[in-house]
């Protein structure tokens, strides 16, 4: 049985080592007494924003919402006409927002829309008259909700409780430390998310950035100039640009982020017809631990060269690239090398024409220590495997079940 005597220290550092996102756990042990409450709550509501494909466990996240709308004042709480209504206590035992660390743009709107269809818009609301946010010509909204399309109304009020709230928390945060867009259903009118970020409150709260996740259907430039401005201290940075969104977006906006960055540990970039792998020549060598290539095989080739320049780099995921196309692959060497992933590659394994990924393993595969691959020419590169990688503790394999056509 846990002492209830023990140190807050200690306590803290038995908490810590629970995952941050393992949200039942943390609530479990902020039930034991006070003390445990106290530091387990801080834990609890340090990374709010949890990925789930389960209904009944993101009904029991939305309740977020409920306790965030709390902290609002009357003011704001009657312009978005839940004053009174909801559930919503007057009050709470601790300032939740103060703890928050990490925002995930997409899971917040996602747990919105939840609120708002269990809740404002469902059909046993007991406010189903003149319910409607008048969002023209109030100073609480920065954004102009005038230029879209009227008639949908959930759509507008998602997008209005979420520039609110986005504001609550960035308002009353210590700091940020996770911020994470990943925005692939148009999720986020054009511009919108500028003009969110675009406040010295944003710039206060994400000045000590640690990771940064930036992906999908919308235009990016205006989030990397801001993050390249204010912050230095990112160590995992994933970027995905697209074609259409990001023609503004050139390869020296993505050149002085990286070199801004002290301590760059983790990197995923997948690069557009624009911008070429050379931020790579930006990078604090000496950081790099972690990288994920998606390129073409000149681009490819690039970047292993310049990978020799990172003596700490452990692991190295190649994804979506004709591997068996490289002139370079075969013959680079990573003494550090621990960690390898091969994902959706194609690397034309055969008698008569040797894949470089053969004597990649040959050169880097005595350290590895984990490997994880897709099932692309899969039973040829796994016979592969122990020849080559004796020291091997975890091999993960992703197997896709495919379709089988008969005809008669």
């Amino acid at each position: 049985m846990l002492s209830p005597c023990l140190p807050v220290e200690v306590i803290d550092m038995i908490i810590s080592n629970i995952d941050e996102y393992d949200s039942s756990t943390l609530l479990n042990v902020s039930l034991i007494n006070k003390k445990w409450c106290l530091i387990g709550i801080l834990h609890l509501w340090r990374y709010p924003f949890i990925k789930t494909n389960s209904k009944a466990r993101f009904k029991a996240h939305s309740k977020i919402i409920t306790t965030l709308l709390s902290h609002l004042d009357q003011k704001t709480q009657s312009f978005l006409k839940i004053n009174g209504l909801f559930d919503i206590p007057h009050q709470t035992t601790f300032n939740y927002p103060s703890f928050i660390k990490q925002i995930d743009f997409v899971i917040l709107r996602k747990l919105i829309w939840f609120w708002l269809e269990e809740n404002k818009f469902s059909s046993n609301s007991i406010n189903q008259e003149n319910q409607e946010i008048d969002y023209k010509n109030n100073n609480l909204l920065s954004y102009d909700y005038g230029k879209l399309q009227e008639g949908f109304q959930l759509n507008i009020e998602i997008l209005i409780f979420f520039e609110i709230l986005y504001k609550l928390i960035v308002a009353k945060t210590l700091g940020i430390d996770i911020l994470q867009i990943v925005s692939f259903a148009h999720e986020f009118p054009l511009g919108y998310l500028h003009t969110l970020i675009d406040n010295e409150e944003t710039r206060r709260c994400l000045s000590r950035l640690k990771q940064f996740k930036c992906k999908g259907n919308f235009a990016k430039g205006p989030l990397i100039n801001l993050v390249t401005e204010i912050s230095r201290e990112i160590s995992t940075f994933s970027l995905s640009l697209s074609n259409i969104y990001d023609q503004d977006l050139k390869i020296n906006h993505v050149s002085n982020l990286l070199k801004n960055q002290k301590n760059l540990k983790r990197l995923n970039i997948k690069s557009n017809d624009l911008i070429t792998s050379k931020y790579i020549m930006e990078v604090k060598k000496r950081s790099l631990r972690e990288i994920k290539l998606s390129e073409s095989e000149s681009e490819l080739d690039f970047m292993l060269n310049e990978l020799l320049k990172c003596p700490n780099l452990k692991r190295i995921c190649f994804c979506g690239s004709n591997l068996y196309r490289s002139k370079n692959l075969g013959k680079v060497v990573f003494p550090n090398l621990t960690g390898l992933e091969i994902i959706d590659c194609n690397f034309l394994l055969s008698d008569e024409l040797p894949s470089p990924i053969i004597k990649f393993l040959i050169n880097n595969g005595r350290n590895l220590m984990s490997i994880r691959i897709s099932d692309s020419q899969l039973h040829k590169f796994l016979l592969k495997i122990p020849l080559y990688c004796s020291n091997l503790v975890s091999l993960s394999v992703d197997i896709r079940v495919r379709k089988i056509s008969y005809s008669s």
